[in-house]
């Protein structure tokens, strides 16, 4: 596995804000690993942080910046992120997308929560040509401050004048830890 300067870089950052972040998180499956930093910045808004490395097809990460609700069991955010792609055998590529959250709590320990994003060819930049990501997981707060999940992640890149890329499309387990 062979990382490249900005993989490195995309990692000490997300390592070195951690302590800022009321909620980090990772995700493991057999070929990728997933790191976020999630913040409140108020009590309606929220910024993101994520990198997510593919052994096989590269590394992409994402800032975003979204407006939050909560009502009884359900909480759902919507807003926007900067997606920048460098994928192996693949140009490089940058999107606008937007897209959300949506959790529902079923009792006080589990919850299920289901997330989309979406970059239409306007809003996608260099070579790319669009951009889709829908993630669903099942949690389970072992204690206050840790959830434990699996879930499934799809991830797809369109280009023009090139075959698209999935990019992922795997089961994954992971943790959140909040502070």
């Amino acid at each position: 596995m062979q990382l490249n300067k900005l993989s490195f870089l995309a990692i000490g950052l997300l390592a070195s804000s951690s302590a800022f972040a009321s909620q980090f998180g990772f995700a493991l499956s057999d070929k990728t690993i997933d790191l976020g930093l999630e913040n409140g910045l108020s009590e309606n808004s929220k910024f993101s942080l994520d990198y997510l490395y593919h052994t096989d097809n590269g590394s992409m990460a994402d800032a975003g910046l979204y407006m939050t609700h909560k009502e009884g069991i359900h909480s759902f955010s919507l807003g926007g992120s900067l997606v920048g792609a460098w994928l192996d055998n693949r140009s490089n590529g940058y999107a606008l997308a937007i897209g959300g959250d949506y959790t529902v709590q079923f009792g006080h320990k589990l919850s299920v929560a289901m997330s989309a994003q979406v970059a239409p060819e306007i809003l996608s930049f260099q070579k790319l040509k669009g951009y889709t990501k829908y993630d669903i997981q099942a949690q389970y707060a072992l204690m206050p401050t840790l959830d434990a999940f699996v879930g499934y992640r799809n991830v797809k890149f369109k280009y023009d004048n090139a075959p698209n890329k999935t990019f992922d499309d795997s089961f994954y387990v992971g943790a959140n830890f909040r502070f």
